[in-house]
């Protein structure tokens, strides 16, 4: 299993263009290269992940629909289901706001990139196996 990222936005708002842009440009090359690899797609419940055109360009590139109205119901704006929320995001965290505090806005891509680069499938699969545990609550409820 692999992560694919960091990506840092230069735009100083982005938008669902952008975002599909990236996702072009970017994510979708990466993830075909690693053909062989299993492949899930997540993104939050974030108003630009659902934009015309990048819902559209999904729906045609990744073949299993996860997310809000496809296949696999994926609950939007759920952190306790969503393992970027409750895992990764505090991951990167911890490893990449560290002291000494970034100086400036380069010194805090290179921390979260080196952070990044510290996942690995291990810490993936735990991720999973807690994934898994909490929707096996959620069904017992």
């Amino acid at each position: 299993m692999k992560v694919y990222g960091p990506f840092f936005f230069t735009e100083p708002t982005v938008t669902g263009i952008s975002y599909l842009d990236m996702l072009e440009n970017y994510i979708m090359p990466q993830q075909q290269q690693d053909m062989d690899r299993d492949f899930i797609f997540q993104q939050g419940g974030a108003c630009l992940h659902f934009h015309r055109e990048v819902t559209s360009y999904l729906n045609c590139t990744v073949v299993a629909q996860i997310g809000h109205g496809r296949t696999i119901a994926w609950p939007p704006q759920s952190p306790y289901l969503t393992p970027l929320d409750f895992s990764l995001w505090g991951y990167i965290k911890d490893k990449g706001f560290v002291p000494p505090l970034p100086a400036t806005l380069e010194e805090l891509q290179a921390q979260v990139t080196e952070a990044v680069v510290t996942i690995d499938a291990g810490l993936i699969h735990t991720i999973w196996d807690e994934i898994v545990h909490r929707w096996e609550i959620c069904c017992m409820t």
